[in-house]
């Protein structure tokens, strides 16, 4: 800790030696580190180019890595998108025929089927008891006769 201190005041009292002691004439005036150190000003003048580093390594990578990045959702994912959202619509076209078609159809022709059959059997139930007694006698006649002809026969 006292290291660092002394470091701090060295380094205030030499910039207090360069820039304290005699004040500044104008924006024109040359600073007193460039005419003692054209070199070390310019270096620091350019902030250890730094910035042309950090522009030249990570910016221009960001850059490059941005346009495959662009061209990789023009043009790879935005057409698998498109082929799989056409294929599902696709699907759902011939879904939709299939049911309208094949299901609804069978179900219609099956449910008038049963219609028809309830109504011809209703017809057989429809509570007058002489057209019990017929369908018994019929039955009873159609017995008969088998017995007397024999099952065999048939």
């Amino acid at each position: 800790m006292g290291l660092s201190s002394l470091l701090v005041l060295v380094g205030i009292g030499v910039g207090y030696w360069l820039y304290g002691r005699k004040p500044l004439g104008g924006a024109g005036e040359v600073d007193v580190l460039e005419r003692v150190q054209p070199d070390l000003f310019g270096l620091l003048r350019n902030k250890y180019f730094v910035d042309e580093v950090y522009e030249w390594v990570f910016v221009s990578f960001t850059v490059r890595w941005a346009r495959v990045c662009n061209w990789l959702d023009e043009w790879v994912w935005r057409g698998m998108v498109e082929l799989v959202s056409y294929a599902v619509v696709g699907l759902s076209w011939a879904n939709r025929c299939f049911d309208e078609y094949v299901v609804n159809l069978g179900f219609d022709r099956l449910c008038r089927t049963l219609r028809e059959g309830g109504g011809l059997l209703s017809r057989l139930q429809d509570g007058r008891v002489q057209h019990y007694l017929r369908i018994m006698g019929v039955a009873l006649a159609s017995l008969v006769l088998l017995l007397i002809w024999g099952w065999r026969s048939l």
